[in-house]
C-alpha cells in the first residue's frame, strides 16, 4: 500500500510518502509531483518518515524528480529517510544527488 499527502511549511510543499514506493504506485506519486511542481515552488520536501521500502521504479522516479527540480531551480529535500533507505541510496550511489535532512533541520531552515 502507498499513500501520498501534501502539507506545507510556509511556501514549501511537503509530500508525505507512506508505505511502499514501488512500481504499482509510481504513477500516482508522479501525478502528485507534477501537480506540486506546476505551482513553481522554490523548494519541495519529500517526507520519507513513513516510507517503508522503495524499488527500482521508485528510485527511478526520485532520480527524475532530482533532474526536473534541478532544471526548474527547485531545491529538493528528502526528510528523515530510514537507515535502510539511506543505505540503499548509498549503495546505489544516488545519495549525492539529494539534500537529506532531518525534519528538525528542515523546520529550522524553513520557518512556518
Amino acid at each position: 500500500m502507498f499513500l501520498v499527502t501534501i502539507d506545507h511549511r510556509g511556501a514549501v510543499p511537503i509530500l508525505n510518502l507512506k508505505g511502499d514506493l514501488i512500481l504499482d504506485y509510481v504513477e500516482h506519486v508522479d501525478e502528485v509531483w507534477n501537480r506540486v511542481k506546476e505551482g513553481q515552488p522554490q523548494a519541495i520536501a519529500l517526507n520519507f518518515k513513513d516510507l517503508e521500502q522503495i524499488d527500482s521504479a521508485g528510485l527511478g522516479s526520485l532520480i527524475r524528480f532530482h533532474y526536473e527540480s534541478k532544471d526548474k531551480n527547485i531545491e529538493l529535500m528528502l526528510l528523515d529517510p530510514s537507515p535502510e533507505i539511506l543505505s540503499l541510496f548509498e549503495v546505489a550511489g544516488i545519495h549525492i544527488l539529494f539534500t537529506i535532512v532531518t525534519r528538525a533541520q528542515f523546520e529550522a531552515d524553513h520557518p512556518a
